[in-house]
């Protein structure tokens, strides 16, 4: 299908393009493992206490990636308490991730050629597949939980969606300052607003998120500092995960906010 897209997609019409959407938006409804985030029958975990020396060596270990669409090798042997098909939940994670690279390349080459209505279904697409990941990333005990009764037991840390969430985003933003920067007579004027609207949202929520994650980062960091034992293992793997989710969204805010507002008029963006 990516192939026949990316050569053909010049000569579709506005049926062609609807026809497309419609088969994405089933993949990508699909694609999206709802099972993660499931929360019936929970059960609460008793805490592990741990030293110092054993916190810093966990911690040393920040930088690897548990996404769940690289964790096939990974696959725990036997049924974790909460029936979550583990094979099932990688492989829908990683068709997703091919996904959003085809939707990726399909604005990239062909934005000029969809009409609004169809921009605003790939816009719906993004924030459902964005904000999945995000809620998923951002309960963090929740993901603790579901990992230490038994889904991707083997790894060493918590599973995450950090890869779906940091490309459906980036996608998101650069689509909405690309259409920003069109001439405003080829965009009628409702979508217009609409779409400046989501931009500057969206700007002001990430930059906002980004910097009470970081406080929460200084806190716990003062908080490891001062206590040299008795810190439970999720707070620490809270904190790495802190410590990613900065990692992730360091990129968004430089590259896919700070740079490409430099190159506009930002009283335009905020005042209009």
């Amino acid at each position: 299908m990516k192939g026949f897209v990316l050569t053909n997609g010049f000569k579709f019409n506005n049926d062609s393009w609807q026809s497309l959407y419609d088969v994405l938006n089933g993949l990508f409804s699909f694609s999206i493992p709802i099972q993660l985030l499931k929360k019936e029958n929970l059960e609460a975990i008793k805490s592990i206490e741990l030293k110092n020396g054993e916190i810093e060596n966990i911690l040393q270990n920040e930088d690897a990636d548990f996404d769940i669409a690289k964790q096939e090798n990974y696959i725990s042997s036997g049924e974790n308490k909460f029936k979550i098909d583990e094979l099932d939940c990688i492989h829908k994670c990683s068709t997703h991730l091919l996904l959003l690279g085809l939707v990726k390349e399909i604005i990239s080459k062909f934005l000029l050629n969809l009409n609004a209505t169809i921009i605003s279904s790939f816009l719906g697409l993004l924030e459902t597949s964005f904000s999945f990941a995000e809620e998923f990333n951002q309960n963090i005990e929740h993901r603790y939980t579901i990992w230490k009764n038994g889904f991707l037991s083997k790894l060493q840390d918590i599973p995450s969606l950090h890869r779906q969430q940091k490309e459906g985003l980036w996608i998101y933003l650069n689509m909405l300052f690309q259409l920003y920067n069109l001439k405003k007579s080829s965009i009628p004027v409702e979508f217009a607003y609409t779409y400046r609207v989501k931009l500057i949202n969206n700007i002001k929520r990430i930059t906002n998120e980004y910097v009470t994650i970081q406080r929460e980062y200084h806190i716990i960091s003062r908080i490891f500092k001062e206590k040299k034992s008795g810190i439970d293992f999720f707070e620490v793997s809270k904190f790495k995960e802190i410590t990613r989710i900065l990692k992730n969204m360091s990129p968004i805010i430089s590259d896919s906010i700070i740079e490409k507002m430099v190159k506009v008029n930002l009283n335009d963006v905020f005042n209009n």
